[in-house]
């Protein structure tokens, strides 16, 4: 009888090792699972960023932007930055998931559609730069950045940086000083108030891209502050 008791207990120690040793192997590769999804996701960040780093911007440009924002004014000025990292996406779904943002965030066909070659190509970036404006009339900016890296597995991360604007700019107030006359001899003069609605050039479009990049790179800094990046680099 005593040998059959020590026997169980020598079971029961062996059965318990057992389960603690599967529950400590499960746990590890839930861990190393969540790890890699981690650092997977901020990969594709960390892409995207490069993206942005790629591009050259020159300090004079910037500032020159800078300086054309701050001398407009607008009757309207309505902004949003979306930024986001979205992980594992399976390939049938991929197409719905672009779909929805490109809706959301009103994306056009073709740039959609070239968003969309991320399920055949390992890594795909894509720039949209889109500039609808009429003299006189509302007009609209989208600047925006997307990148997809597709995994062994066919799953696809996404990583986006999107700023969109829709505005209205104010006239312009011109005055006008007229003298008044008779016979050579100054006797006066009245001030003629007009309005004449703002253009944009050529360069001013691209100010003004250079100047919504920033703001949708520093939108997606402060969305994922773990992507670190140098000041000077925006």
């Amino acid at each position: 009888m005593f040998p059959s008791k020590i026997f169980f207990k020598i079971l029961i120690t062996l059965l318990l090792a057992l389960l603690t040793c599967y529950f400590i192997d499960h746990l590890a590769k839930e861990i190393t699972s969540s790890f890699s999804l981690t650092s997977t996701a901020l990969n594709v960040g960390q892409m995207l960023l490069n993206s942005f780093r790629s591009e050259d911007v020159k300090t004079t440009d910037l500032t020159s932007a800078e300086e054309l924002v701050r001398g407009l004014t607008f009757d309207k000025y309505n902004e949003e930055i979306s930024c986001k990292i979205l992980s594992k996406i399976k390939k049938e779904d991929f197409e719905e998931v672009v779909d929805r943002i490109a809706t959301r965030h009103k994306i056009p066909e073709n740039y959609k559609q070239a968003i969309l070659d991320g399920k055949f190509g390992e890594v795909n970036r894509e720039v949209i730069r889109e500039f609808k404006f009429e003299k006189g009339k509302h007009g609209t900016v989208q600047y925006g950045r997307t990148l997809t890296i597709r995994r062994k597995d066919g799953t696809i991360d996404l990583a986006y940086a999107l700023f969109s604007l829709e505005f209205k700019l104010s006239p312009i107030r011109i005055e006008e000083r007229i003298r008044k006359r008779f016979l050579f001899i100054t006797y006066g003069s009245r001030t003629i108030v007009r309005f004449e609605e703002r253009n944009l050039s050529e360069k001013d479009k691209d100010n003004l891209f250079d100047f919504y990049r920033s703001k949708a790179l520093k939108g997606f800094m402060k969305e994922y502050p773990a992507l670190e990046i140098k000041r000077d680099e925006l």
